[in-house]
């Protein structure tokens, strides 16, 4: 049951058993104080079981492309779905003289249970839908859907920042500039917590 339901259920719980204000000669009840429910698994999931964030995270990198290859930049919002998942979009831009490279995808992130909750590598899996467009030699881009799987890992080093790197395989399932796929590596990103 989730927290807020449960605290209203306890609140009447203790309305109707309490005693005060009632006259004198009435039935005599139960009168006790209910415990404070101990932290459930549920509400600690954030860093110390897990280290997924529990806050939306903005994610800011710096990479390259293989196939088409170029320099890349690229940033995400990370707004946290459930325990171990975060949902956003993400977008990444690849540019060199003779070519642009833009992707607009929806991301899903699934962040692996961690052994130890000390653990400072933070691993997690990623799948995301969206579009790209590819412009070769200034000849008017070419746009077609994307299909992206990958993994990344990030380092916690503070409460509100973290460094990580994070590899896609982007699928294009109709070839989009002849091209019917291409790989996105992260190298850096430093993700913002708020």
């Amino acid at each position: 049951m989730s927290r807020p339901p449960l605290l209203v259920l306890l609140a009447c719980l203790g309305a109707c058993s309490s005693t005060a204000g009632r006259p004198a000669g009435t039935r005599p009840s139960l009168t006790t104080s209910l415990p404070v429910a101990p932290a459930t698994h549920a509400d600690s999931w954030a860093r110390e079981d897990t280290g997924a964030p529990n806050d939306t995270t903005l994610p800011l990198g710096i990479g390259l492309t293989f196939g088409p290859s170029a320099p890349m930049i690229a940033t995400a919002l990370d707004f946290p779905m459930d325990k171990q998942i975060t949902l956003g979009p993400s977008i990444q831009y690849a540019f060199e003289d003779d070519l642009n490279l833009t992707s607009i995808t929806g991301q899903l992130k699934y962040y692996l249970p961690r052994e130890e909750k000390d653990a400072k590598l933070l691993p997690y899996l990623t799948i995301g839908a969206g579009m790209a467009t590819i412009d070769k030699e200034g000849r008017g881009g070419s746009s077609g859907f994307l299909i992206d799987v990958g993994g990344g890992v990030r380092l916690l080093t503070g409460e509100h920042y973290r460094v990580g790197s994070e590899l896609r395989w982007n699928w294009l399932p109709n070839e989009v500039a002849n091209e019917s796929g291409y790989f996105s590596w992260e190298l850096l990103h430093i993700v913002i917590s708020f």
